[in-house]
């Protein structure tokens, strides 16, 4: 008697590589938080010049730009690819983080410039938003089967590591330098996610079921 079973998909020989290239990717697009938390507020206020109010505004059109991580998805599925989205939201993330110190918030224009460079930059904005739902998308991917929740549990563990790191090693300098210095190296490491990134090897949506792809073959045995 003939019956299907069902073959796990292959494991391909560059999911260790990609997996690594994931995690640091993650790792350090995460960094920049370990600026946004304590030290982010006090820049605008200081060296920008924003008000208590400027600033509460900014951080909610950072969070309502936040949900763009939601059609990013639904283009991510349609197109069966993660990494482009990946690389775009580091990329935008580490633009805003080097252009941020160069703004000049004088006159009207100025200060929306800043805005809208810090609502790139923030910690619930559209670029880590996009960075936390494609790279939990990928990590899903190189997951093996019954193994998806410590998958997102691997990667998601280097987001807080990052943000004591960057608080603690921000806060030895900062007492030196000044808050504003510490974007230009910030800037350096968010540089660097966008190289893991490109790093990461995806294959397109396979929509083909064979034996080649993880699908159904048939084999023989009793009843």
């Amino acid at each position: 008697m003939t019956r299907a079973v069902i073959a796990p998909p292959p494991t391909s020989p560059s999911a260790p590589r990609t997996r690594v290239a994931l995690h640091g990717a993650y790792f350090l697009g995460m960094a920049g938080i370990g600026f946004c938390l304590p030290y982010l507020p006090l820049y605008l206020k200081e060296e920008k010049g924003f008000s208590d109010r400027g600033i509460a505004l900014v951080w909610v059109l950072a969070a309502v730009a936040g949900l763009v991580q939601f059609p990013v998805g639904v283009w991510s599925d349609r197109a069966g690819v993660r990494k482009p989205f990946l690389v775009t939201g580091l990329a935008a993330l580490a633009l805003a983080t080097a252009l941020l110190p160069l703004a000049d918030p004088a006159g009207a224009w100025g200060a929306v410039l800043v805005g809208a460079l810090v609502v790139l930059f923030a910690e619930n904005g559209p670029c880590r938003a996009t960075v936390e739902s494609m790279a939990g998308a990928e990590a899903t991917r190189l997951a093996p089967p019954g193994g998806v929740g410590a998958a997102l549990g691997a990667l998601r563990f280097w987001r807080p590591v990052a943000i004591v790191l960057t608080a603690l090693v921000g806060g030895a300098v900062a007492e030196e330098r000044g808050v504003g210095w510490l974007l230009g190296p910030l800037a350096v490491v968010q540089g660097l996610a966008v190289g893991a990134a490109l790093l990461i090897r995806e294959r397109g949506p396979n929509l083909s079921l064979g034996p080649g792809a993880g699908g159904a073959r048939t084999g023989t045995g009793g009843t």
